[in-house]
């Protein structure tokens, strides 16, 4: 589990660099509260429970974060993510968004800008939006029918974006724990993370991350900033099968993959 008491550290970029490393990450779109993490009362879940699984200490730091500054105002926003599910089922569409925006940068680019623009950012920091809030305006901005490959595009960030009910716990019986984001607070239009997606000049800087030459968000953000050219097909949308989601290889033999790759509607 990896949790920073640090603000604005819960966005896809920080994610990816981070997902090689560990299983689950507690973070905060919006600044920590004033005195920071109660250690004393995370601390204590794992004197009482010492063989407790990581995804049930990840929820008990968001829980306890949750308890000590509320639920609904400033500084309270704080999620979980499966980084399991975050890399094999949500960069996936992250990708995918970002190729379908490549191909109307220019024809649809102040739609694409005011549905950033629109979204939820913190304390300042506006390049980076709530990603699941973002892709909900760029439905509001791009309809089905004006272009269908964008909103069902949108929409599945939105499916694979939901986290599990506000209240849920693990355990519970109703407690997805294969959902990519597994809990979040319940501020408007806090939805768990945020993306580099806003803004009127890429920042090279970004160039630095990982994210960068493993996948094609950085392109997509370029062109929509450019707002020069449409860009045709360039990368599927890719789709294990084979080894199943959750199953075990063994090390030093061959392993055989199979799935599908299309850059069509939604993937």
């Amino acid at each position: 589990v990896m949790g920073m008491d640090e603000c604005l550290m819960s966005d896809v970029e920080v994610a990816y660099d981070a997902k090689q490393y560990v299983d689950y990450i507690c973070n905060s779109e919006d600044s920590i509260g004033g005195d920071g993490w109660e250690y004393n009362l995370v601390l204590q879940h794992i004197k009482d429970q010492p063989t407790m699984s990581p995804e049930i200490f990840a929820y008990w730091i968001f829980k306890e974060y949750v308890n000590f500054y509320g639920v609904g105002a400033d500084y309270t926003t704080m999620s979980v993510l499966n980084v399991t599910e975050f890399d094999y089922t949500f960069m996936p569409a992250i990708n995918n968004l970002g190729q379908k925006l490549r191909h109307k940068a220019k024809t649809l680019n102040s739609n694409i800008a005011t549905a950033a623009s629109n979204s939820a950012s913190w304390q300042g920091y506006t390049w980076n939006r709530d990603l699941i809030h973002f892709a909900q305006n760029l439905q509001t901005q791009i309809p089905a029918a004006t272009d269908a490959d964008i909103y069902n595009a949108a929409q599945l960030i939105i499916n694979l974006g939901a986290a599990n009910t506000a209240g849920d716990s693990p355990g519970s019986g109703t407690w997805n724990s294969s959902k990519a984001i597994l809990c979040h607070n319940t501020n408007t239009n806090e939805n768990g993370i945020t993306i580099y997606c806003s803004g009127t000049s890429y920042d090279t800087v970004y160039d630095t991350l990982k994210i960068v030459p493993e996948t094609t968000w950085d392109e997509a953000v370029k062109a929509i900033f450019e707002n020069t050219a449409n860009y045709s097909d360039k990368e599927p949308f890719c789709k294990i099968t084979s080894p199943s989601q959750g199953s075990s290889v063994t090390l030093n033999t061959v392993v055989t993959i199979t799935g599908s790759a299309n850059d069509s509607g939604d993937g």
